[in-house]
């Protein structure tokens, strides 16, 4: 029996652990914390809460309704697992993916429904600066990184000193720089709570050029998300060992 519901305004389902409600009342209240559900629909991947009920550890599985099936078979198996408290375990991603000149490396299947960041992708210049950063990254010897298929949208990871960095990259214009920046630091901290690559994570906001707001650098720092750009990545990359 699978006990779920489904968040319409962020076509997520949620899947609570039926084998430990024993006395499922008439009207019974299900719980989950809306930061999950919003992380599973800003990352594209299945997230895990753990609740700890009178019956025992309950994990309650949210997941974007492309991932429904995988979330259906975890919720299956969910009880032979150890819970991560993160998103779903993943390997430390996979070799980097180059994306060409013509459009976007990333596979249609794994684009949201609503995804605010599919045009950005398809720039030039976000292609343009995410191979320079990766090219960055295999200068000092190290292997840059695209996500698997369990990993949320990340542009570019690569592991340096013990430690994984997790960088999105976005184009900037005169007319959308603030809201590109906006969009980017929520994104990239998203991205560094999801991803497991059995490190810590340190994220990395990477844009086209100089934020013309002041500001950006400190805000960044505060949450902190290194801010870089071409004409500084070596100077992230040297805090990278």
């Amino acid at each position: 029996m699978l006990v779920c519901g489904y968040a319409v305004e962020h076509d997520v389902f949620v899947f609570w652990d039926a084998a430990l409600r024993i006395d499922f009342a008439y009207s019974t209240n299900l719980q989950v914390r809306t930061a999950n559900v919003e992380a599973a629909a800003a990352s594209g991947v299945r997230v895990r809460q753990d609740r700890r009920l009178k019956t025992g550890m309950e994990v309650v599985i949210c997941a974007p309704s492309q991932l429904v099936v995988e979330a259906i078979e975890e919720r299956a198996s969910s009880g032979e697992a150890e819970s991560r408290g993160k998103g779903v375990p993943a390997t430390q991603g996979q070799p980097y993916v180059r994306p060409s000149s013509g459009g976007s490396a990333t596979p249609t299947s794994r684009v949201f429904r609503f995804d605010p960041d599919a045009i950005d992708r398809g720039t030039n210049a976000h292609r343009k600066v995410q191979n320079q950063l990766a090219d960055a990254v295999r200068a000092r010897g190290w292997q840059p990184l695209s996500p698997s298929d369990s990993d949320p949208l990340v542009d570019v990871g690569w592991i340096a000193a013990d430690a994984a960095w997790i960088a999105e990259v976005k184009s900037l214009t005169p007319t959308n720089e603030e809201r590109q920046l906006r969009l980017g630091l929520g994104q990239v901290l998203s991205y560094a709570h999801l991803v497991d690559w059995g490190f810590e994570n340190n994220p990395v906001l990477a844009v086209e050029r100089e934020p013309s707001s002041a500001y950006w650098p400190d805000l960044c720092e505060s949450h902190g998300v290194a801010l870089s750009w071409p004409d500084v990545f070596d100077e992230l990359l040297d805090t990278c060992v």
